[in-house]
């Protein structure tokens, strides 16, 4: 017992360190790490102009690297702990359930990585572009002129939490589809019932907005649809593999 305490209290202690060096070296870079996150706001590039934001309190800059890094250590936080957990159960762990958890764990960095990359080249920007197209109209007919000025905490926290939004929703379809892949026949039969169901509830109470839902729920359906029709090829394919290797 003292055995596995200690290995607590060694993991817990590079945790820690990992977290503190990886705190100073944010700081070093984190006027790097702040242009990067502004990078993605489109509205700059479309005037053709150099980046700039407002603040309103002396200690804003201050509080926008700190909040930075801890947008940054709170993830880099998450994946530590579920390795780490991962690490020291493994060894109470049967071998399937040892792939099992280890095939989870890839899903989760790769589901990451992917809604990482997606949310900034492609989710923040096209964010811009469709709130500012509500200005357009009004500016090329020279109705109304509109001037924004951007406040830095204002544009991190909207940063941050379209982000955020976008990397839970990732992780839960990640989630999903892998549970899904990991199914058998019957239950996946089960789960697409499931599936539909929860799928038409929501969007009955979700906001009544017709373009949006079904374009949803055309993706969301393809995907699903895909992800089944490459499972049944899957389990066919694994069946008809063990017979020919049964009546050689």
């Amino acid at each position: 017992m003292l055995k596995f305490f200690i290995e607590i209290k060694n993991r817990f202690f590079l945790i820690f360190m990992t977290l503190v060096s990886l705190f100073v070296t944010i700081y070093f870079y984190k006027e790097v790490l702040l242009f990067i996150i502004i990078k993605p706001n489109s509205f700059y590039n479309i005037i053709k102009t150099v980046p700039y934001y407002i603040f309103t309190d002396i200690t804003d800059i201050l509080f926008i690297y700190i909040e930075l890094e801890i947008f940054v250590c709170s993830q880099v936080l998450l994946i530590i702990l579920i390795y780490h957990s991962f690490i020291f159960f493994s060894d109470s762990l049967f071998i399937n359930e040892y792939r099992f958890c280890k095939s989870l764990f890839k899903t989760i960095i790769i589901s990451w990585i992917i809604a990482s990359f997606f949310s900034v080249n492609y989710a923040i920007p096209l964010s811009w572009n469709f709130f500012f197209s509500f200005q357009e109209l009004l500016i090329e007919k020279n109705l109304i002129n509109f001037y924004f000025e951007a406040k830095i905490t204002e544009y991190l926290k909207f940063y941050t939490s379209l982000y955020f939004i976008f990397w839970l929703y990732s992780q839960i379809l990640a989630f999903f589809f892998f549970f899904l892949y990991n199914s058998k026949k019957k239950n996946i039969k089960k789960l697409r019932k499931i599936f539909y169901f929860f799928f038409f509830l929501l969007s009955t109470l979700a906001t009544p907005d017709v373009i949006n839902q079904l374009l949803s729920s055309i993706f969301f359906i393809l995907t699903y649809e895909f992800f089944f029709l490459l499972i049944l090829c899957k389990t066919n394919i694994i069946f008809l593999y063990n017979k020919i290797k049964v009546t050689n």
